[in-house]
């Protein structure tokens, strides 16, 4: 079956409803208040959708096999949502304008689903569950928020924000997957939440106030993290053995908090600017590491590692003016409470204080100050 449609004026409704095989839907619309509804159980299916004006709704379900969705918007209260159930779909949406919402949900395997909005007050939800799931989802403006779940094996997902006030929280589960995240702006908060094995999440966060946090758990986990700007908050935990979190802060006033609970985990802090601030925590793990480096003034670093932790090295090194080791909430400044961890901090600069309380056995500590 095909069917086509072309609606220009003022007021226009359009509705498609088909069951069979090999069915194929064009559809475009302009005007204003428009309404269109595609709903399609099947084989082979393939629908189109071009709305322009105001006040526009478009809606599209698939229950079958190799269905494939397409729609465009243009201008302003527009909203799509798009539902479809099978095995190698492929759902896209593209919005510009100002209050807009998209909502796209897919339930089966090899599923694909790309949403970009321009505008303003723009959210939308993404929800996968299945295999082999790849999502991709921008938005450029102001006021936006985004939630993309994902459950199922190798999934994949890039999420883009650009503005201020933007929202955006990624949950994944499963194993092998993967997510890039870019925020730029102001205010921006990231929630990710990965649950599974070989996750890997690179984030980047440049502005003002921005904050971001992430959990894993699971074996092999990797974090990388940028921050750039200042008084930005990074809050990690990972729970699992051979972790590893890289977090870079450049900027004034920004702070890290990293909390690691397994074997065999690596932690690597830089931060550069002044007034920052890092605490890591190990919670009873044996062979983990932990590297801070700090560059500037007025930065504090805070390293504790619970009792029970065992052949853990610690290294902190800071460069600058009026630089702490022992501050703030962990004011014992290194604290390793176990056996054979080693300790060292080197200090460049003038008016800094480092402190270290080990308890234990076969522990090594030392502090340099230049």
């Amino acid at each position: 079956n095909w069917s086509m449609l072309t609606q220009d004026g003022e007021d226009n409704y359009a509705e498609f409803i088909v069951n069979g095989d090999e069915n194929n839907i064009y559809a475009e619309q302009g005007g204003y208040a428009n309404y269109l509804y595609i709903n399609m159980d099947g084989n082979y299916n393939i629908a189109d959708v071009y709305q322009y004006g105001f006040d526009n709704y478009a809606s599209i379900s698939m229950y079958g096999d190799g269905n494939e969705s397409w729609i465009d918007m243009d201008g302003g209260f527009n909203s799509v949502e798009q539902l479809i159930t099978g095995s190698y779909n492929y759902a896209d949406a593209w919005v510009i304008g100002f209050g807009n919402t998209a909502i796209e949900t897919q339930y089966g395997n090899g599923n694909q689903l790309m949403v970009d909005q321009w505008g303003d007050g723009n959210y939308t939800i993404v929800a996968q569950d299945g295999n082999n799931n790849f999502s991709f989802t921008g938005q450029y403006g102001v006021g936006n928020s985004l939630y993309v779940t994902q459950s199922g094996e190798a999934n994949n997902n890039e999420l883009y924000q650009n503005g201020w006030f933007n929202s955006a929280n990624v949950n994944q589960s499963g194993f092998a997957n993967s997510n890039f995240t870019e925020q730029i702006g102001d205010d921006n908060m990231l929630d990710l939440n990965q649950s599974g094995d070989y996750n890997t999440s690179s984030l980047f966060q440049g502005g003002f106030a921005n904050m971001a946090q992430i959990d894993q758990n699971g074996e092999g986990n990797n974090v990388n993290m940028y921050q750039e700007g200042a008084f930005n908050e990074l809050y990690a935990e990972q729970n699992g053995d051979g972790n590893n979190l890289y977090a870079d802060q450049s900027g004034v006033g920004n702070t890290i908090f990293s909390y690691q609970n397994g074997n065999y985990n690596n932690t690597e802090i830089i931060q550069s600017g002044e007034f920052n601030f890092v605490s890591a925590v190990v919670a009873g793990g044996d062979e983990n590491n932990i590297n801070a480096y700090q560059y500037g003034e007025g930065n504090i670093t805070n390293v504790y590692l619970e009792a029970g932790s065992d052949l853990n090295n610690v290294n902190v090194d800071q460069d600058g003016l009026g630089n702490t080791v022992g501050d703030g909430f962990f004011s014992n400044g290194i604290y390793i409470a176990g056996d054979m961890n080693i300790s060292n901090v080197s200090q460049q600069g003038a008016i800094n204080s480092a402190k270290a309380t080990i308890f234990g056995n076969g522990n090594t500590s030392g502090i340099i100050q230049h």
